[in-house]
């Protein structure tokens, strides 16, 4: 590969502003500029480099570190690796045994490289070790790679010659940003490589001249892609006491520090669990507070099912299968919660934040309050939406203290503190500060979801209900009169107080006898103070470094959230482009966006296809087809050899298998030209295209009879319905809902000037998978070609399911006996409209779809359950391609 060289260059002085004059310094063009040595920028590199049989290109890494992967030289901090490394298989097939090697790279094998699995036996690994693994990765990539190079600037810019037919280009401007280290394989630096034409060009002017500041380097890319990850960690800075929070990215990989202290862990992902794991072996006790998930399945459901979303359990990957939700590794904090061991575990709801205050000098004072009682207005009066979330300004407060008696001498330095500051005018009732009664729980219309949830268990409907029982009996009898509890109670009163009363030097007097006095106070989980208050709340998108038009474009939601959890990744389409600028690519996991908590694309073992798939992409923008092979269907060996291969790919595949719903193998159809106007069924068969592509809008697939396959779960997968493989036969293969292949068949259309007509039981669906994915799900998507199998089938169950697995399953598709699994599955041999889900791909509905059956050890090699019916479909599908270009028939085995 001849790689283009920076022809100048300078050294930068990263802590200067720009000043005017320093306009960038030209040094040279790529085609492909790469931002970040991690795991994607790496993997992609790796193929621009060496290809797939295609011509390699120019290109660059840009790093800013001094070496590969360097995020996992400090990530995560207590340097676990959730990312599954298993070592052995039954099968020896390399494709296999990478859909369970979680961070090895593509292509390691060719460059002499040893994977993951060769370096540790550990299931889970220590970061160190991948982290390792990745320099040596990188080594292959020699100077393609800039380490100590900043991309300061990214400028999209039109091509300055009107002749020049080249793609718009980038301007980005490059700085060194540490001295240079030594490396086995020396990388020079934009400032090494070139500094010495610098002080050649600075000897030559006058001494006021050498002493401005130098230009920055800057060169041109026809392509970027942005491989840098989620960079920026979150630090909540709308949290009241933000402060105060130790970020996860200053700990320190034990947990020494905190011995005999108490912490709290503000998060609910992975890392804070990792961190709760970790510093239980030191601590006294460690609360994890977070705001509870949104759990969609339970709304509307019963008191049981809602007190299931009031508990606030974490997305537990077991139930969701997406890597990122909390895995079991992680998980030690529930065992010393739920088993009495002091540590606490507090959800607070969509409508509550937390609040973070400075006490008794050292210390962290906690409250959870309601997010109508914060904002930057008079807190004890209705807040507007604007102060409830001020654009600028300082945000406070209202937190409670109690209940408690008036004449509690506990409540009584409370009390006097509370006086001598209204003597002084710096707390005013209503403004500062506000009394509020005790409201019995039985006035409050039943809001408390456990509670209820408790009561309808012993036989209560309301909970009125039960106060008024449980009211009763106390005032019952003799001995017993006077003791009604919840008259007694209502007497109590709580203290509501402004944050910015208590975090101002006024208050700070009150804020401390508060922290004294509240653990005697209340059973509020919060109640004492904690030594330390540590923020895991995740990472974000690095957005500063592109100029403010394509920050505009790729980021409309980062700043202001309001695109959900989603708005911390770029906004990509398909072709994990980013929107509306064309040339600006992402890779790894701030290309995660388009799978988010679908797939596994924010992960090694995830996103190391689809980064192969965006190399395939920008070949095919220049021309190059999508890899593949083609196969005329001239004799039945031909249709044989289309059948080992789709049946080897779904045995083996590991690209679909990880990116499961995302990456789709296709075979579209087409007929060879011939000079007697016949011609024979050509057959390409294409690997792990995004499902986003494979539209009515692309040049390959515009009008062409399409089969498409991808891995997928089932639409009932999840906590109440835990998945059963190989509990059933696949004459139910439709019902499952472990991991199993589904295959659908798109007829072609014809082309009428700017219109399509669509064949029959197809349209030409150019709206998103989204809307796709929106429509109702039918009651069950019908096996097509099993009229073998079903009549023995269905006289052996008697009409009856047969075992309970079967009947669960057909219980949720709304069928309650084999035979109406089988009316249901014989009515017709093609599904009509109605009764087919809309698939996964942008090409309306299939005329003919397959489902093969679930299996725990994803092994379908059975002549009788997997692979006659799979020929059968294949062969029906094949027939109808030929049909469309009006081909008599094709050679089967069917």
């Amino acid at each position: 590969l001849l790689l283009l060289t920076l022809s100048s260059s300078i050294s930068i002085d990263v802590a200067a502003s720009p000043v005017e004059g320093t306009e960038p310094k030209v040094a040279s063009r790529f085609d492909v500029c790469i931002i970040g040595a991690g795991p994607a920028g790496l993997q992609l590199g790796h193929f621009l480099q060496r290809g797939e049989g295609l011509m390699p290109k120019s290109f660059v890494i840009f790093e800013q570190q001094q070496s590969a992967g360097s995020f996992f030289e400090r990530f995560p901090i207590h340097r676990l690796l959730i990312s599954l490394n298993k070592r052995n298989t039954r099968s020896k097939s390399h494709e296999f045994r990478m859909r369970h090697d979680w961070n090895s790279l593509l292509g390691g094998e060719t460059i002499g490289v040893a994977p993951v699995t060769n370096r540790t036996t550990d299931l889970y690994p220590k970061a160190d070790v991948l982290s390792g693994y990745l320099k040596d990765f990188a080594s292959s990539l020699g100077k393609h790679i800039r380490y100590g190079t900043q991309v300061t600037n990214i400028v999209h810019r039109e091509s300055e010659e009107a002749a020049d037919e080249r793609p718009p280009a980038f301007l980005l401007e490059v700085a060194d940003v540490h001295p240079k280290k030594n490396h086995e394989e020396k990388s020079a630096t934009v400032g090494e490589e070139l500094q010495s034409t610098y002080h050649e060009e600075a000897s030559s002017t006058n001494s006021g001249e050498a002493c401005r500041m130098p230009k920055p380097a800057a060169v041109i890319c026809n392509r970027v892609v942005s491989a840098t990850g989620l960079p920026i960690p979150k630090k909540g800075s709308e949290i009241v006491g933000s402060d105060l929070l130790t970020g996860y990215e200053e700990l320190k990989p034990t947990g020494e520090a905190f011995e005999d202290k108490a912490v709290l862990i503000l998060g609910f992902g992975n890392a804070a669990h990792e961190t709760a794991r970790e510093l239980q072996k030191y601590t006294q006790a460690v609360t994890l507070l977070h705001r509870k998930p949104l759990v969609s399945a339970f709304a509307g459901g019963s008191l049981e099912q809602q007190a299931q979303e009031a508990a606030g359990l974490p997305r537990l990957s077991l139930f969701t299968h997406y890597p990122g939700d909390i895995r079991t590794v992680t998980m030690q904090v529930y065992d010393t919660y739920l088993l009495k061991a002091l540590d606490v575990k507090l959800g607070y709801d969509q409508h509550e934040e937390p609040v973070f205050l400075r006490c008794l000098e050292t210390k962290i004072c906690v409250w959870v309050s309601k997010s109508t009682s914060c904002g930057a207005g008079n807190l004890f009066k209705p807040q507007e939406a604007e102060e409830i979330r001020p654009a600028e300004g300082t945000r406070h407060c209202v937190v409670e203290v109690g209940p408690f008696f008036k004449d509690d001498p506990v409540a009584a330095p409370i009390l006097a503190k509370l006086e001598t500051l209204q003597v002084a005018g710096k707390a005013r009732q209503s403004h500062e500060f506000q009394w509020r009664s005790n409201t019995p729980m039985r006035s409050n219309g039943g809001s408390n979801v456990a509670v209820s949830s408790r009561l309808a268990r012993l036989g209560y409907s309301s909970m009125q209900e039960y106060l008024a029982d449980r009211g009763g009996e106390l005032e019952a009898g003799e001995n017993r009169k006077g003791l009604n509890y919840f008259e007694a109670f209502g007497e109590a009163v709580y203290l509501t107080v402004s944050t910015a009363l208590l975090s101002s030097e006024e208050g700070a007097a009150l804020m401390d006898e508060i922290a004294k006095a509240r653990p005697k106070l209340s059973q509020d989980p919060l109640r004492h103070p904690f030594d330390t208050a540590i923020r895991c709340l995740g990472w974000t998108s690095e957005k500063g470094v592109f100029e403010e038009q394509i920050q505009s474009l790729v980021f409309p939601n980062h700043s202001n959230g309001r695109g959900g959890e989603r708005s911390k990744y770029p906004l990509i389409d398909a072709r994990y482009q980013g929107h509306n600028v064309a040339g600006l690519y992402f890779a790894g996991a701030a290309a995660h966006g388009l799978d988010y908590r679908r797939s596994a694309g924010g992960f090694i073992h995830g996103f190391r296809y689809t980064t192969r798939a965006l190399y395939r992409t920008l070949m095919l923008e220049d021309g190059d087809p999508w890899p593949g092979e083609s196969i005329v269907l001239v004799k039945e060996e031909c249709f044989d050899a289309l059948f080992e291969r789709l049946l080897r790919r779904i045995n083996e595949a590991a690209g679909p298998y990880q990116m499961f719903g995302e990456l789709a193998d296709v075979v579209h159809f087409s007929r060879t030209s011939s000079d007697n106007g016949g011609g024979s069924l050509l057959a390409r068969y294409e690997e792990e295209r995004p499902v986003g592509q494979v539209t009515r809008q692309d040049r390959d697939f515009r009008c062409a009879p399409i089969l498409v396959w991808t891995f997928q779960y089932g639409k009932t997968f999840g906590p109440l319905d835990l998945p059963s493989p190989g509990a059933f036969g696949p004459e139910f293969a439709e019902l499952s809902t472990f991991l199993h292949p589904r295959l659908e068949f798109f007829d072609g259309c014809k082309l009428s000037g700017a219109d399509l007509e669509v064949g029959e039981a197809s349209t030409a669906d150019s709206k998103s998978r989204k809307q796709h994915k929106d429509v109702a799900e039918p009651k069950v998507q019908l096996l097509q070609h099993l009229p073998v199998l079903q009549p023995p089938l269905a006289a052996a169950f008697g009409g009856k399911l047969a075992d309970s697995a079967t009947a669960a399953h057909a219980s949720v598709a709304g069928l309650g006996t084999t035979d109406s699994v089988f009316s249901e599955l014989g009515r017709l041999r093609h599904p009509t409209p109605a009764q087919t889900q809309y698939s996964s791909v942008a090409l309306g509905r299939p005329s003919l779809t397959h489902a093969i059956v679930e299996d725990v050890f994803t092994d379908w090699q059975s002549e009788a359950s997997h692979k006659e019916p799979l020929r059968s479909f294949l062969a029906a599908a094949v027939q109808r391609a030929a049909a469309h270009f009006g081909i008599a028939t094709v050679p089967t085995r069917s």
